[in-house]
Parts: structure tokens; sequence; C-alpha cells
């Protein structure tokens, strides 16, 4: 019976082993073990998703798991693996794995769905935990919004007690990639485009480093939608996790062409507006804000324009 073996709770599924135990006269005997698990379900506590049809062939010998072929599936997509594991008094004492996965369907996060493929080595010593390597995102849905933090949890509300978990004390660097298919729709607009991320820190709460590029959609701003022109949001401080907008859209109200630009932390955004023709600041403001304030500012123009040019 699995769940009487792993250390945690919710797994289903055989353990089959055949055992070597050899002792010379006078030492103390060596066991080892050839082991092959089958598992229909392999629960990872504190993340939202359990492996299915988990199977594993291994070795052991002297306190080490040696992992021949790890296969399973995950969100859909295949996973493989092969590693060491090394057991200690208190469980896992190091670690060596590589993990590969392919056309992963996940929802880690509310409000999140992505399609990925991962390449990811996990490392356990002494000294460090930490799952390293790369996802990348085939495709991408996003709709929190971006002061949100950004952490894994398969509940909405933890209970106090929830048991040992595989990732505690683990951190990540890992790099996060998209080249297209990322779509972001949120209160500041809806937007397609690509990002390169690292994410950092500790599993519980990782911090996210990087570039996401806006390459087409809409921002929202005083009821108008602006056509995305440019944009980047920068993550460049592990500490302050603000990051930074560097944004320039257009939208067109009547016969005007009015540009918004906005450079700095997303909670700190002074917007700047341009028009073509070109108005005073307030009047754009004017413009945006009613619509048809521009009639009587066009013709004032106009008058002022034509007075001056007879003078």
């Amino acid at each position: 019976n699995l769940d009487l073996v792993v250390p945690w709770r919710g797994a289903k599924g055989r353990l089959d082993y055949t055992a070597d135990v050899r002792a010379a006269e006078g030492a103390e005997p060596k066991v080892a073990l050839t082991l092959a698990v089958a598992a229909p379900v392999m629960p990872l506590p504190g993340f939202a998703y359990a492996l299915a049809d988990f199977t594993m062939a291994a070795k052991y010998l002297d306190d080490t798991l040696t992992i021949t072929a790890l296969g399973g599936k995950l969100g859909g997509g295949d996973v493989r693996g092969v590693g060491e594991v090394g057991l200690g008094e208190a469980g896992i004492a190091s670690m060596d794995l590589r993990l590969e996965a392919k056309d992963m369907v996940l929802a880690p996060m509310e409000r999140m769905r992505a399609q990925a493929d991962a390449t990811l080595r996990l490392l356990k010593d002494r000294s460090r935990f930490v799952t390293e390597g790369e996802i990348l995102f085939k495709r991408l849905t996003w709709r929190r919004e971006i002061y949100e933090e950004f952490a894994f949890s398969s509940e909405a509300e933890p209970a106090a007690d929830t048991g040992p978990s595989f990732f505690d004390g683990m951190s990540l660097n890992i790099r996060l990639r998209a080249d297209e298919n990322m779509a972001i729709e949120n209160s500041l607009g809806k937007f397609a485009g690509r990002f390169n991320l690292t994410a950092t820190g500790g599993f519980d709460a990782p911090v996210l480093l990087g570039d996401i590029d806006l390459t087409s959609g809409d921002f929202y701003f005083q009821d108008r939608s602006f056509r995305v022109i440019n944009g980047r949001l920068s993550f460049v401080d592990p500490v302050n996790t603000e990051p930074y907008l560097d944004f320039r859209g257009e939208a067109y109200v009547k016969d005007y062409r009015v540009t918004l630009s906005m450079n700095g932390p997303v909670g700190r955004l002074k917007p700047e507006f341009a028009s073509s023709p070109p108005l005073p600041p307030e009047e754009i403001l004017s413009l945006l804000a009613r619509g048809w304030a521009f009639r009587r500012t066009y013709y004032s123009y106009a008058s002022d324009r034509s007075t001056a040019l007879n003078t």
C-alpha cells in the first residue's frame, strides 16, 4: 500500500520490491532493493495538481535511491525523469532529480491557465533545496491583477495545519518564457504579448524578475480604450515587487488622434497626453471625458487662427 510509504496523504497505488540482504560474518547486513511503483494518483501537497498514472523504476542501496525511470501525467501532459535521492533519518537528505514535461495544461493559480513544456532540475543538499530550469509557455491566459501576490496554492484558504509538504523549504530559480500566445485581461485592459521572466525566491512566495512585452491590445483609461502602440512591464527589484510600466497607446475621438504615455511604477503612474491636431492638455482631458467638447474648441481655434492670419 503506497499510502503507508509516502510521507504525505493521498497516494494511491502499489509498490513492489525485491530485496537482497547480505552480511559477512561480524559485519552489518547490507540491503539492496529493486523497486517498481505504480500509482494512479500521486499528490504533491501544496500544489494544485497530482501526478496521475505515476510509475517509477528504482534501485536502493546504501541509503541512496537511484531512479532509472520515472513517468506520469501532470495536467494531461507527459512527465519523464531520472535521478538520485539520498535518504536519512529525517527523510530526504539529498536529491538530484531531472524532469521533463510536455504539453501540460495547468491552472496553478486562480484566474490563470497555461499550456507549457518544462525542463527542471531539483537539487537538495545540506545548504540548499532548489528547483531550477525553464518553463516554456505555448499558451497562457492571465486574468489576475498585476498587484496580486504570485504564489502557488491548491486551496483558497489553507488549513492551519496541512502537514508536511514536498515543497517545504524549496527555493526557485526558474526561467518563464512565452514567445507568443500570451493573453492578459484585467482592470488595466486586454492585451496580447510575450514575456521573459525568472521566478526566484521561496516556493511559497516567489518573486518575478524580467519583462513582459505588450504586442497588441487595449488599455482602459477614463472609459476609453487606447490601442497599444508599445508597452513593457518590467519587474526589476527583488525586494519591491511593484512593476515598472513603459506604455504608449492611442485612441481616436472624432477628428482627433490622442496618444497616452505612462512611465513609472504602476502604483504611481502619471499619464501624459498629446493630440493631433494639437490641443492643450486640459482640452484633451475634456475631449476624452465628454467627447463633444472638441467641437467648441475646434471652432474657437479655427476662429483665432483666422483672425491672426487676417491681422
